[in-house]
């Protein structure tokens, strides 16, 4: 079932991003990995002090699968827009998952929303996909805003996650999914380098989040004074 999360209040200014706004990083990194079932993947104010990576592999054929959010014209009548728990979904091994600690008191944010990472693909052409998600006390994961980018080969790339205006409650924890298909909501990347609207074959990628001194990745949420 689909949820209203946040706070549900209407605020204007006479600009946007609304006055005050600042952006401010949360920063990705892990010490076991990212993946869920094993991993301590965090979002931090500091940045971390030493290198790593987090791993994941992309299969076209079995691709990370979309819930919720501005899904729509699938033809599906599962594929419903909205605000829906992804917590079961944290169980597969193709996804990235950094988290916040609990939060010790609401936070605003109003403006646009992006990722800064460093990638790198033993793929000619893959995706990256970012999802951010509000965890509430009892675990669950709901969606509050994505985003996708199309990257070939390694660099540092920014995943434009549009814009928002929301609440995260106190208690609740701030939470990055990366994966990199978000299907059937965007086209699967074939990962060939190819067309992809009209290729028949694929190949299966692996891909890397580098974090550090020297790479760092982040959350970059638009965060508005109470």
């Amino acid at each position: 079932m689909a949820r209203s999360l946040g706070k549900s209040v209407l605020r204007t200014a006479n600009t946007w991003p609304v006055p005050d706004m600042r952006p401010v990083a949360f920063y990705v990194s892990s010490r076991r990995g990212a993946n869920p079932n094993r991993g301590d993947g965090l979002l931090t104010r500091t940045p971390p002090a030493a290198a790593g990576k987090d791993t994941l592999t992309f299969d076209p054929d079995d691709p990370f699968p979309s819930r919720g959010g501005t899904i729509c014209g699938t033809g599906n009548p599962k594929d419903l827009p909205g605000i829906f728990d992804q917590a079961d979904l944290e169980a597969r091994s193709d996804l990235l998952v950094y988290s916040t600690p609990p939060l010790s008191a609401s936070q605003a944010i109003a403006g646009p929303v992006r990722a800064t990472l460093s990638i790198s693909s033993d793929a000619k052409d893959t995706d990256i996909t970012a999802k951010v998600i509000d965890v509430d006390p009892d675990g669950k994961a709901w969606n509050v805003v994505d985003g996708v980018a199309r990257v070939r080969y390694a660099y540092q790339i920014e995943v434009n996650i549009a814009s928002i205006a929301y609440q995260f409650k106190a208690g609740h924890r701030v939470r990055l999914h990366l994966s990199s298909s978000n299907f059937p909501q965007w086209e699967r990347n074939s990962n060939t380098g190819g067309n992809i609207f009209d290729e028949t074959t694929y190949m299966v990628a692996r891909n890397a989040v580098h974090f550090g001194p020297e790479r760092p990745a982040a959350l970059i949420l638009p965060v508005v004074p109470k």
